[in-house]
């Protein structure tokens, strides 16, 4: 956040002062002292700019944009900085129509917005680049235990291990046999460090940071796995059903508040429907054509 205050500064400095370079000493002397407010036109424009800034901040951290967690995608990202970005753009010119500042040009305002845009977009690609070669490194990832060994637990581990820039790193599985009875014939016992009894024993052991739950387990089970990692502050996600691999590739769709996985979509075939309708009105008028003599 503090970072991204400096960079919309420093780009409003910069572009103020090519501003007052390329103008005339007159209309510098009268931009800086201004008929806003006489005398306080530069208290005006600083309030207008660390206002802009305060907004964008409030703005990014909606949009979970400070998360230390990158789970959204590169593009995701960069949409959501976009929005930030112009929803604060909007919050300023519309004080700048409210207090009517006519004195303040508004080339420093637009270039002000548009490179602080451009500037904020770059910096989260570098930021994320940097984070990316520190994870492919092993820096700064974040520790993971999986509570299962079935398929889900076997797929959720490859993914992990296979996509690196996600920033974590697998420590081991948990035997829920409670729940899991069948082992997967492709885990080996050095993978699984402990039973669900021993679950936080472990994750204090190997510094774990998350837990994921491939298993589903009961209601109570959840409640009482939840108060603990509360008090050890360790992170618990649940993986719902995949139902044996079925749902694997399929995105979750929110239908209001409640998270769905679509298994199957039937697709209307739009090309089609156009084609046949257009073949359909090209067959009329040639009948119609055809037709004309004997319908007179």
């Amino acid at each position: 956040m503090l970072l991204d205050g400096m960079i919309v500064f420093s780009v409003a400095l910069l572009v103020t002062l090519f501003k007052l370079h390329n103008d005339s000493v007159d209309d510098v002397r009268a931009f800086w002292n201004g008929t806003l407010i006489p005398g306080k036109s530069t208290e005006i424009l600083l309030g207008l700019l660390f206002g802009f800034i305060l907004a964008l901040m409030v703005t990014s951290r909606r949009f979970n944009l400070y998360s230390p967690k990158m789970i959204t995608s590169f593009l995701k990202e960069q949409q959501l900085s976009l929005q930030a970005c112009f929803i604060s753009s909007l919050l300023l010119t519309g004080s700048l129509y409210l207090i009517k500042a006519e004195d303040i040009p508004r080339s420093i305002v637009i270039g002000t917005l548009g490179l602080s845009t451009i500037a904020l977009s770059l910096r989260r690609m570098v930021q994320r680049l940097s984070m990316y070669r520190h994870f492919e490194r092993g820096i700064g990832t974040r520790n993971v235990l999986i509570v299962g060994t079935g398929p889900e637990a076997q797929a959720l581990r490859h993914h992990l291990e296979s996509i690196r820039h996600l920033g974590y790193t697998f420590k081991g599985f948990i035997d829920h046999r409670g729940v899991d009875s069948s082992l997967s014939s492709t885990t080996k016992d050095s993978n699984i460090v402990g039973t669900f009894d021993t679950l936080f024993k472990q994750a204090r052991k190997l510094f774990i940071d998350e837990i994921f739950f491939t298993t589903p387990p009961e209601r109570g089970v959840v409640k009482v796995v939840l108060e603990q990692a509360r008090h050890y502050g360790v992170n618990l996600r649940i993986v719902p059903d995949m139902y044996d691999g079925l749902a694997w590739n399929s995105a979750v769709e929110y239908i209001g508040q409640f998270p769905t996985i679509p298994l199957h979509c039937n697709r209307i075939p739009e090309v089609a429907l156009l084609l046949k309708r257009g073949i359909d009105i090209i067959f009329s008028i040639l009948a119609v054509i055809v037709l004309s003599p004997v319908l007179r």
